[in-house]
């Protein structure tokens, strides 16, 4: 379980396979990170030579304790791995002395998480290991015909990966096309039964087929030595998201439906549909088109709904400033609409996509009781829509405000109008980008982890989140714009122009602490790892300045038929 921090990637990938975590040490002997198996798949979505040291991938930043450390301290620990649960205890030089697995999963009944994803057999085994890696759960529902193909996990794809097996062959070629399942209409006496013949020992995720192999639910458990818990998914919900095709919303519906949640989307497809299209054959998944303006859409929309994330509307600064009526058309007036409806209909759960933008200006580090200092149409609008949905909150509706720090990274509708997007692919593409001013501050957000955050929300108690503003985001990643075209000049070697003149009146730093209070919230991801995560994405042939992927130029391109719709 254990190798030297000299050690090749390539040579700890059986390891993985089989204890699913290593721990790496020096020659003498003391701990000096670990790699788990999502480490492990980071590094080959990145495409990192598996030929490299393992110091390269390894996660520094381990969470630890000692022999004296009490068995309610460690299962508070374990609480916040969230992949694994088991600590390494060191002795005072920080050499493992002893491991410690932690049970507190059993005795509280914990939520085990249900992140797969569909995927399909054409898809190739990079496309599904992106999947795997955005539900961070290990594992994808294979259908074909709305049936049952097979299964893939992660250790499917690592040894794939080390019999050579290119990254470009469809997973047809390695899916398992004889995993283990349960056919409807068992009691869950017989589902136990059954299970202890599954070769698979704790966290267990298994399908559950219909009579025409179609796959209608998942069994959850944990698998001991001799005991199986069953985990009912009592928190499975009917969830409607507005904007739902777009940059955040794609992401969300991906993992609401990979926890077992079912989605349904209202969307205009102002962008297009290529980031959903790939859902339509998910039983748990339904598109509605439609604009937000149209109540009885809307309305329609929201039948049978018991949680609705509100994400629609005209996002950024630049793109709101294009038609300001119909700005306020669609961020306000429509969101205080779209509030009311799910009042009427008895929606308790609403969560309103706000933004850390509603700060503006401000010198000390802001928490969600800070004064609101716009500078912007959107900004005003995101606090007008605020102050409206909580108007309307009462003992029956318990609205929620997530204010996002600034997003990044790549997602199934890319943006290349958000600042660290823009900059990577600027120095991949031009071999050099500008920074305006610099010194501003931002709090910065991968897209994936503000989903994450919205999951938080929609699974927890109403006493945790109704009624509740959080500002999304974590502490350690408030950048100052210089320092951020400075992280992606070192990952992508190229040319940084700064002029002084400061276009951008926005300048906050955010405090997260809230969230990851009430919600345990940890963001997962860097800037470094957006950076990468961009620059592999686009390869050598995506156009990232096709006018679809930037709100500002598309909807400039369309301000004509902006009147129009007005009217």
């Amino acid at each position: 379980m254990k190798h030297f921090d000299d050690a090749l990637i390539r040579e700890i990938i059986p390891t993985i396979n089989f204890y699913g975590i290593v721990f790496i040490v020096n020659r003498q002997d003391v701990l000096v990170g670990i790699i788990s198996g999502g480490d492990l798949r980071r590094a080959f979505i990145n495409k990192i030579n598996l030929d490299n040291e393992v110091n390269e991938i390894m996660n520094k930043k381990f969470i630890s304790g000692t022999k004296k450390t009490s068995k309610e301290k460690l299962n508070n620990k374990a609480k916040e791995l969230g992949y694994q649960s088991t600590i390494p205890l060191l002795d005072k030089k920080g050499k493992i002395v002893a491991i410690y697995k932690s049970t507190k999963r059993k005795k509280e009944k914990f939520d085990i998480e249900q992140n797969f994803l569909y995927s399909t057999p054409n898809e190739n085994i990079f496309q599904v290991m992106k999947k795997i890696d955005i539900s961070g759960e290990g594992i994808s529902i294979v259908i074909k015909e709305n049936k049952l193909f097979g299964i893939i996990t992660d250790k499917n794809i690592r040894d794939a990966i080390s019999q050579g097996i290119s990254l470009n062959e469809p997973i047809s070629k390695i899916v398992n096309k004889k995993p283990f399942v349960i056919h409807d209409k068992k009691t869950k006496e017989e589902i136990i039964k059954e299970l202890k013949n599954c070769p698979i020992k704790g966290n267990i995720k298994i399908p559950v087929l219909d009579k025409n192999k179609k796959v209608i639910d998942i069994i959850n458990a944990e698998k001991f030595k001799d005991e199986i818990l069953i985990l009912d998914n009592n928190k499975t919900k009917s969830v409607l998201i507005t904007g739902g095709a777009g940059y955040l919303g794609s992401i969300l519906a991906r993992k609401l439906l990979g926890r077992g949640h079912k989605v349904r989307i209202l969307d205009n497809l102002l962008y297009g549909n290529d980031s959903i299209k790939n859902l339509k054959n998910n039983p748990n998944f339904e598109f509605v088109k439609g604009d937000l303006k149209h109540i009885d859409v809307v309305a329609k929309a929201a039948t049978g709904i018991n949680a609705v994330v509100h994400l629609a509307g005209i996002v950024g600064d630049p793109a709101c400033s294009i038609s300001p009526k119909y700005t306020i058309e669609q961020n306000f007036l429509s969101t205080v609409n779209i509030a009311n409806i799910c009042k009427y209909n008895q929606i308790n759960r609403f969560i309103f996509a706000s933004s850390c933008s509603v700060y503006g200006h401000g010198n000390k580090i802001l928490n969600e009781n800070s004064k609101l200092n716009p500078v912007s149409l959107y900004a005003r609008d995101k606090i007008n829509s605020e102050n409206g949905i909580m108007n309307l909150a009462n003992d029956n509706f318990s609205p929620t405000i997530m204010r996002m720090g600034t997003l990044y990274g790549w997602s199934f509708r890319p943006r290349f109008d958000l600042v660290l997007n823009i900059l990577t692919a600027l120095a991949i593409r031009k071999g050099e980008f500008s920074i305006f001013g610099g010194d501003q501050w931002r709090p910065m957000l991968h897209v994936a982890d503000a989903a994450d955050a919205y999951v938080l929300a929609i699974e927890a108690s109403t006493k945790k989140v109704g009624k509740q503003i959080f500002n999304i985001g974590s502490n350690d990643q408030n950048f100052k714009i210089l320092d951020i075209g400075k992280i992606v000049n070192k990952i992508i070697p190229s040319k940084m122009n700064v002029d002084g003149k400061d276009f951008d009146k926005r300048d906050y730093r955010v405090n997260f602490d809230k969230i990851s209070n009430v919600l345990k919230y940890k963001s997962s991801h860097s800037i470094e790892d957006g950076i990468k995560e961009i620059r592999d994405a686009m390869g050598s042939n995506f156009d990232y300045t096709n006018a679809k992927y930037n709100n500002f130029k598309f909807l400039k391109l369309k301000e004509d038929s902006f009147a129009e719709n007005i009217k």
